[in-house]
């Protein structure tokens, strides 16, 4: 048996066939095929309510403008992204160790936590400036995790340095004077920041 298809159902419902195939149509609906004649039914069911509607279309002037407005306020709204403020938990200064307290270890190490990711620090004093090297790790949730664009900032958000993550999530900034300042990982669908991290020759 073969079935019309639903364009010759449409215009079948709304009277749009000719002699012809409007007798073959009624010849197939005559037929048991409950699957042509629900279809056939639910097509008198749109085309009625449809005709209950008194919905007046909107002039063409008014419908232009309410697509400028729309558009104008799309490209206006700022793209959301979240931060989150990665929580600490390890630091090497805070483990009781005799090397530490004898002053063999002079690299600070931490490691920071946030949603999906684990970022390690590593803070070196040099020459009364410091290098702070580090790596962004993704967690057991998150199978890949694509370059990040790290920026080190002052108090104020001021950009101080900046630069992206290698392919093993690894990146350093170099002669960073003491002080304290705001490190902050654009991941793209969110930033991850570590707030008041203190660099000092203590």
């Amino acid at each position: 048996m073969t079935h019309p298809n639903y364009e010759t159902l449409l215009n079948y419902t709304e009277n749009k066939l000719g002699p012809v195939e409007k007798t073959e149509v009624d010849k197939h609906l005559s037929l048991p095929c409950p699957v042509c004649k629900n279809k056939v039914a639910q097509l008198h069911t749109i085309f009625n309510m449809t005709a209950k509607d008194k919905t007046v279309a909107p002039p063409a002037n008014v419908l232009s403008r309410a697509i400028a407005i729309h558009r104008k306020q799309k490209n206006t709204l700022p793209h959301p992204i979240l931060r989150a403020l990665a929580t600490l938990q390890f630091d090497s200064r805070l483990q009781l160790s005799a090397m530490a307290s004898r002053g063999a270890a002079r690299t600070h190490q931490m490691l920071y936590t946030a949603q999906h990711v684990d970022i390690d620090l590593k803070i070196t004093p040099e020459h009364g400036e410091h290098s702070l090297v580090g790596q962004v790790l993704a967690d057991e949730k998150t199978d890949d995790l694509s370059t990040a664009f790290v920026t080190l900032q002052n108090k104020t958000g001021g950009m101080l340095q900046g630069v992206e993550t290698d392919s093993f999530g690894q990146f350093a900034f170099r002669q960073v004077p003491s002080g304290i300042y705001d490190l902050v990982f654009d991941l793209g669908a969110q930033e991850v920041s570590i707030n008041s991290l203190e660099l000092s020759n203590d």
